[in-house]
């Protein structure tokens, strides 16, 4: 295994100084700077297409997981209802009509659907009605709760506007008056030497 330490480096930067000469050193060490720097960003651009790649695969996974049921199922009513082919409809006998006589069941799916429309708007009724019921439910509560908060703000507007509650008036009046300053004294005159 190849290590470098110390010693070593100053070896090659002496060797560097003398082969190249002190002019132009500042110059091959940027040029190399910046090559590291080309291959450090070619590293870089490798790194995040092959994440890129991984990730299109999941992709791809993710969709197979999604369409596939969904073309087996394809598949199976397929299996199931008329097969088309070239010469027509072929039936399978899958569905058959109640009544033996009927060539198709066309009728009979028919009034399958509006049975299902009906239990379907039915259905679709009564969500609306809990819908507006819990709609205007919520919105009571609503409006009560700002009934409440506008009651609170009005005690607390109150409470701020009274200067002081009557026993703090009461305690006020009871404080007892400052003491008096002592008069402050006058500076004693100063005594000057007469010369003879």
């Amino acid at each position: 295994m190849l290590s470098i330490g110390w010693p070593e480096m100053m070896l090659v930067a002496a060797a560097a100084l003398i082969i190249v000469g002190p002019r132009d050193l500042p110059m091959l060490l940027k040029n190399i700077g910046n090559i590291v720097g080309k291959v450090r960003r070619m590293g870089n651009d490798f790194k995040a297409e092959i994440n890129k790649a991984t990730a299109f695969d999941e992709i791809k996974d993710i969709k197979s997981s999604i369409t596939q049921p969904l073309t087996d199922t394809r598949r199976e009513i397929e299996q199931d209802f008329n097969k088309i082919t070239d010469f027509g409809v072929e039936p399978t006998g899958a569905i058959k009509s109640k009544n033996p006589d009927a060539t198709d069941v066309y009728d009979e799916i028919k009034a399958a659907s509006a049975k299902t429309a009906e239990t379907a708007s039915a259905a679709a009724k009564a969500s609306m009605a809990a819908a507006v019921t819990t709609a205007t439910t919520a919105k009571a509560a609503k409006a009560k709760e700002k009934k409440e908060l506008q009651a609170l703000q009005d005690v607390q507007n109150l409470t701020e506007n009274d200067p002081a509650p009557p026993a703090r008036k009461a305690r006020a009046s009871k404080k007892k008056p400052a003491a008096k300053k002592a008069p402050a004294r006058k500076p004693a005159a100063k005594r000057t030497k007469k010369n003879d």
